[in-house]
């Protein structure tokens, strides 16, 4: 991530962090906080919701958290054209799928 950062270029992290971003519980911010916040990242879920709309992603019993999460910057952010949360009932497991779809500006050459 700091080499990316360094180079200006743009950034797609996600996944199964398995850390709150936002646990209010904590005194201090976690180490997933801090870093996104480092590198200048925004959660689009969060961003493109409103905060009673923002959705756990995982849940076990009855307890549920947001775990799940894809972090971009600027640039990939003004390119979205689509996000989701869903339930996948196909699939065994206790977490939502998260997606989007984004523009891609410039056609990608072959290696």
């Amino acid at each position: 991530m700091n080499e990316a950062t360094n180079l200006d270029y743009e950034m797609i992290i996600l996944g199964d962090f398995n850390e709150s971003a936002n646990n209010r519980k904590k005194k201090r911010e976690n180490l997933l906080t801090t870093t996104i916040k480092q590198h200048g990242l925004q959660d689009i879920h969060k961003c493109l919701t409103t905060e009673k709309d923002v959705l756990d992603t995982w849940r076990s019993g009855e307890y549920s958290f947001r775990i799940d999460f894809i972090f971009l910057s600027e640039g990939v952010f003004e390119e979205i054209i689509s996000h989701e949360i869903l339930d996948i009932a196909d699939f065994k497991t206790d977490h939502k799928a998260l997606t989007i779809k984004i523009k891609i500006k410039e056609k990608l050459e072959k290696r």
